[in-house]
């Protein structure tokens, strides 16, 4: 198959790049202040438009129109339709409370912090109760979004939609999944390069919202058996956590993959979930990649995996040069699950991980994930916009439906991150397929995949393969 060079990954590359060369890579330097500021600017409020009416200051005269969109009461869910609903609340979520005065990063775990995030949870839980939704809430957001996900009735949405404390209402939305010779297209790797310059995501943590990772590919080793995976403790800074599940135990995380959470309740509850007892036989209910998607070992390796790994397919060498490596290869990388079996992503498990990479300490946020619409208010646009206070980098891939016009959907079109979109690429092919040809039960040619996975069966030790 022809070899895509994912968009997200790319401007990862240079996030991180100019991150560390503006002295904002490790997240919290002037650069990162002035661009918190300026999509702070934007946050819509109750008393920001009162400031703006009165003429208050200058920074709140100069809100955007954008940022005036935002500011809709309660819009009212279509009628007769119950199911998931994201809720944003008014109050600002804690990143804006406690980067007040703030100097470096967001510190959730400072005393105003958690009594902030209290709070927000506690009037979400009161706001559920008066509908009577009280034991049906998914989620609660705190960190980059003030609002919770539930399981409601059209009446009990409406209801919710009318309550004055109450931002906005959206159904929950399935996203889509976007789609390694790529450091040496991009001039990475070249003598005197940004490589050679120590420009290669050390001291940086890339946060990665997809579909699973594969713990066990050498993109994630820190075994220390070569320079390029050896690797200490983690940042200090770090307040991830590595979360055990189906195939996953917490010691699949190390030095390299510093932690790794998964998100099913959006997907658990919807009619794609619930008509699939929320898993499909080959899915993870852990971080672990699903069988047969790939996506989010991709992603992951090519945005910080090792450097100089082998790549191979069915134990044969996948790259005319047999090595691949992350355009940040010396990052350190989380994993947030949050795409589940057949690539579908609900907004409601991509605003928790987005939210827990906030809180957990993430540098950048790679997010190969997105929509057609080009609206900008839905809730990933909204928990990216104050993620910027926390001096995250979220770097998204322009889509899957260009290259014509008025082709770039959501999130990508946020002014607040940066997406790109690949104009060119090198024209490299790789092997595209596997050729079976015993036992004669499944011979034939297998279009190859994406990503890690479990090493080819072998059938009562009659097999016979050849890479095409």
């Amino acid at each position: 198959m022809k070899k895509k060079l994912s968009t997200a990954l790319l401007s990862t590359a240079f996030a991180v790049y100019v991150g560390l060369a503006a002295g904002c890579g490790g997240g919290g330097g002037d650069s990162a202040t002035a661009a918190a500021d300026s999509a702070a600017s934007q946050k819509p409020s109750p008393a920001a438009s009162t400031n703006n009416n009165r003429g208050g200051k200058k920074r709140d005269r100069e809100l955007s129109g954008v940022a005036q969109q935002l500011h809709v009461a309660g819009d009212a869910p279509a009628a007769g339709k119950g199911g998931v609903y994201i809720v944003q609340m008014k109050d600002d979520p804690t990143v804006k409370l406690e980067s007040e005065g703030r100097q470096g990063r967001y510190n959730p775990n400072s005393a105003a912090a958690r009594k902030h995030a209290q709070d927000l949870e506690s009037k979400h839980n009161r706001a559920l109760a008066r509908v009577g939704g009280g034991g049906n809430k998914l989620y609660s957001y705190v960190h980059s979004f003030n609002g919770f996900a539930a399981e409601l009735t059209a009446a009990q949405a409406v209801a919710l939609s009318k309550n004055p404390d109450v931002e906005r209402i959206w159904g929950d939305e399935a996203r889509e999944l976007h789609t390694n010779f790529s450091p040496e297209f991009l001039g990475l790797d070249a003598a005197n390069g940004p490589w050679d310059m120590g420009i290669d995501g050390e001291g940086v943590i890339i946060g990665v919202i997809d579909s699973g990772i594969w713990p066990e590919s050498p993109s994630f080793s820190d075994a220390g058996d070569s320079d390029y995976n050896s690797y200490g403790p983690p940042p200090a800074y770090w307040r991830g956590t590595c979360q055990s599940g189906e195939q996953w135990s917490q010691q699949a995380c190390n030095n390299k993959l510093i932690g790794a959470r998964y998100f099913p309740y959006g997907y658990g509850a919807s009619p794609r979930g619930k008509a699939r007892n929320g898993v499909l036989p080959q899915g993870y209910n852990s971080a672990r990649d699903d069988d047969g998607v790939g996506h989010g070992s991709h992603t992951t390796s090519t945005a910080g995996g090792n450097r100089g790994v082998t790549m191979t397919l069915g134990g044969v060498p996948a790259l005319d040069d047999a090595e691949g490596s992350g355009v940040a290869p010396r990052a350190r990388l989380a994993h947030y699950k949050a795409c589940w079996n057949d690539d579908v992503c609900y907004t409601s498990d991509l605003v928790a991980s987005i939210d827990s990479a906030v809180a957990d300490g993430a540098d950048v946020i790679n997010y190969s994930i997105g929509g057609s619409s080009t609206n900008i208010l839905a809730p990933d646009d909204v928990a990216f916009l104050f993620a910027a206070d926390a001096g995250v980098f979220v770097a998204t891939s322009n889509g899957n439906s260009g290259p014509d016009p008025a082709t770039v959907g959501s999130p990508a079109g946020d002014p607040w991150i940066l997406s790109v979109g690949a104009s060119s690429r090198d024209g490299t092919t790789t092997r595209n397929a596997v050729r079976i040809s015993e036992p004669e039960s499944v011979a034939g040619s297998y279009i190859a995949q994406e990503g890690s996975g479990p090493p080819m069966s072998v059938f009562g030790g009659a097999e016979g393969y050849e890479i095409i």
